[in-house]
């Protein structure tokens, strides 16, 4: 039997659902690895983590107030041949990605470029629609979306996911970042950098929905 055919919730709702049972904000995550001594210092690299507290069992870190945002449990290099096994798994099952939102798609881009002058190079840009997303994966093979959003309102969102592009294609178009930081420095309007196709090298065709979807980007 498929899944029902659900309601989604009335536009004038959206951006200001408030659950009564729900939880007040999502607190950390927690990794396994066999690879501690990498992934610590790519998280303080990529997302600007300090070190709370370290044994030769756990790290925590954290990037805001909280006292930990991240905490890493600490397995024996016995466990490293479960990398591989791990990478693929997570492309075909359970738990895909955390995304991380930047405040503004400046913000995203001067992220890549950060990350890129330090050797990290993301495995996937891609215009989403109701965002314009950069992917990266740890050394373990954990995803993180960087994204800024590219709608103002809930309801210019809401506008756009019942159209009927969106419907045709709810993965998105690949874009190029870099392209995309020169068009935001050459004065472009955001309105028109936020589009989906506004960062196609000039000469190629957009890549797109299930085109966009291959090995890496999966």
């Amino acid at each position: 039997m498929g899944a029902p055919n659900m309601q989604a919730i009335d536009i004038d709702r959206l951006g200001k659902v408030a659950s009564k049972t729900g939880p007040s904000y999502l607190a950390h995550w927690v990794l396994k690895s066999a690879q501690r001594d990498k992934l610590v210092p790519w998280y303080r690299k990529v997302l600007g983590m300090e070190l709370v507290f370290q044994n030769h069992m756990v790290t925590f870190l954290t990037y805001d107030h909280e006292h930990h945002r991240l905490a890493i449990i600490k397995l024996p290099a016995a466990a490293k041949p479960m990398i591989l096994l791990a990478k693929v798994y997570r492309k075909f099952y359970g738990l895909d990605h955390i995304a991380f939102n930047f405040g503004s798609l400046r913000q995203l881009l001067e992220k890549h470029r950060e990350l890129k002058a330090a050797g990290i190079e993301p495995v996937w840009c891609i215009n989403h629609g109701p965002t314009t997303s950069i992917y990266y994966e740890d050394p373990d093979g954990n995803r993180l979306e960087f994204q800024s959003d590219n709608f103002d309102t809930a309801e210019d969102f809401q506008q756009f996911a019942i159209g009927l592009d969106f419907h045709k294609n709810p993965i998105g178009v690949n874009f190029d970042p870099e392209l995309l930081w020169q068009k935001l420095e050459a004065g472009v309007p955001l309105v028109e950098l936020r589009k989906r196709g506004s960062a196609t090298p000039a000469g190629k065709k957009p890549v797109a929905g299930l085109r966009a979807i291959n090995w890496r980007t999966l």
